[in-house]
């Protein structure tokens, strides 16, 4: 039985970051059940709070501070957001000021989805945020839906495409705002939530890695948000970058993406968030960028 706690090493000094996933050596598959239970269970909890400094003028913004001398970073878009901001802190908080976060429910910055309401309004609270921070950073965060929404009557037409063209007018909205560069976060396949939480039983059972990753696997659209996304990038004239996770999940013993590591421990909640593991296999992108930031 493995017992876990909390986690309140936000803030720690570089160098003394400990890991979010709880994991260790040679678990069991008994121990690697009740670990994917656990990520179901408190899915975004172990990962970070909120912190309010001007809870009167930005009571949505959370705000946290680095050790760096005057890197801003503005972090922004859905649940995403909140689902990685504390490693990200960890990460580049050696290099920066102070971090601003805004994480709104379903809405991503560059389209407005119809499946959660008031995101057509987020997209200017996006645009206001950019614009009273003026940071040297920013990366948007978000799990797709309107970026990845079907081509408008059905065409890869990108000039006539409704989204494409709310992502064109974000962009031109948000790069006078960003002195540095802005990262994007690329559209992954979204894993199949329900049945998140077999992974590790059907490993037990003796059901293959390749059987388990198909009940995992839809074809959800993902790849019209990275068609759109390369598209977007040619017109940021170099003060874009694509972050990808799509080649850490591709790779090992099955063609489909793998959203668990070869002893079965998931990526993935079944919220379809991040886990703690999954936050951990993605670190290294994030400290190779932190590690590069510069106020020029």
């Amino acid at each position: 039985m493995l017992i876990f706690s909390g986690n309140s090493e936000v803030l720690n000094p570089r160098g003394r970051v400990s890991r979010l996933d709880f994991f260790k050596n040679n678990m069991t598959i008994d121990e690697i059940i009740e670990l994917n239970d656990f990520y179901n269970k408190h899915n975004l909890d172990i990962l970070g709070d909120c912190i309010k400094r001007n809870p009167m003028t930005h009571p949505k913004w959370c705000e946290y501070e680095g050790d760096g001398p005057a890197i801003k970073v503005v972090l922004f878009g859905n649940s995403y957001t909140w689902n990685h901001h504390k490693m990200i802190i960890q990460e580049c908080r050696h290099q920066v000021k102070n971090f601003t976060m805004d994480s709104e429910e379903g809405c991503e910055p560059l389209a407005a989805t119809s499946l959660f309401p008031g995101c057509d309004k987020k997209l200017e609270d996006f645009s206001a945020l950019l614009k009273a921070i003026r940071p040297h950073y920013a990366f948007i965060l978000s799990r797709f839906y309107a970026v990845a929404e079907p081509f408008t009557n059905n065409v890869m037409d990108l000039e006539n495409d409704r989204i494409f063209l709310q992502m064109r007018a974000q962009l031109r909205r948000f790069l006078p705002n960003i002195r540095q560069k802005l990262y994007i976060l690329d559209t992954i396949p979204r894993v199949i939530g329900q049945n998140v939480q077999n992974i590790g039983r059907d490993l037990k059972k003796g059901v293959s890695p390749e059987e388990i990753s198909k009940t995992l696997y839809t074809s959800d659209g993902y790849e019209r948000g990275r068609l759109r996304h390369a598209a977007l990038l040619k017109e940021c004239f170099g003060k874009c970058e694509i972050i990808d996770y799509l080649p850490l999940l591709t790779r090992n013993f099955t063609v489909l993406p793998q959203f668990f590591d070869d002893s079965g421990i998931s990526f993935f909640t079944s919220l379809g968030h991040l886990s703690a593991h999954g936050i951990e296999l993605v670190r290294p992108i994030f400290r190779d960028i932190c590690d590069k930031l510069q106020d020029r």
